[in-house]
């Protein structure tokens, strides 16, 4: 995603990257070095602008992503619910369930956001409530099915694939990876 926005903004051969495989790392090599800039995922950003009030947030990826994607309808997609085609026939209303139930876990973000931070802190999600509070409305939790959610991970996987094929399986998946009902 970030090689994509940066090629796209045609950059990409101005910037070294160099990966970290966790949140923490990244905030490390922040606070370590004034002049570093970092990519990071909520709540991450937050905690770490909260315990070093020397970083700022320069940029959004989504906005990033939706002004290089257009009206294609694409979401920068960073996380879904997969489950194999024979759990799905064999437990179809329990699938149903689950996603009313997300929808719903997803719509308690904006509407009950003191009882969603007291859980992500109880859960060991996120440090400290008063974070949870100011993170949690910028993670764009949201639940989205059907139509709409293939058109937003469509042009995701495709991005992806045109970077590296391996990184969604050496090929795009067809219509029956999305369950629609």
């Amino acid at each position: 995603m970030l090689q994509y926005i940066l090629t796209e903004n045609g950059i990409a051969d101005q910037v070294s990257l160099e990966y970290k495989s966790e949140a923490t790392e990244v905030a490390a090599v922040l606070a370590e070095n004034p002049d570093s800039v970092g990519l990071l995922p909520q709540p991450f950003v937050t905690v770490a602008c909260s315990q070093n009030d020397r970083l700022m947030v320069v940029m959004d990826m989504n906005e990033q992503w939706s002004e290089l994607q257009g009206e294609s309808g694409s979401k920068l997609v960073t996380g879904v619910t997969i489950v194999r085609n024979d759990f799905l026939k064999d437990h179809e209303s329990l699938v149903k369930i689950f996603l009313e139930d997300h929808a719903a876990s997803a719509e308690a973000t904006s509407t009950d956001l003191e009882k969603v931070a007291a859980l992500s802190v109880e859960e060991g999600i996120i440090p400290k409530e008063p974070v949870a509070l100011k993170a949690i409305p910028k993670c764009n939790i949201v639940c989205i099915k059907g139509a709409d959610m293939k058109t937003a991970l469509t042009g995701y996987l495709e991005v992806l694939y045109n970077f590296d094929p391996s990184s969604v399986g050496g090929k795009l998946p067809g219509d029956d990876f999305y369950y629609g009902k």
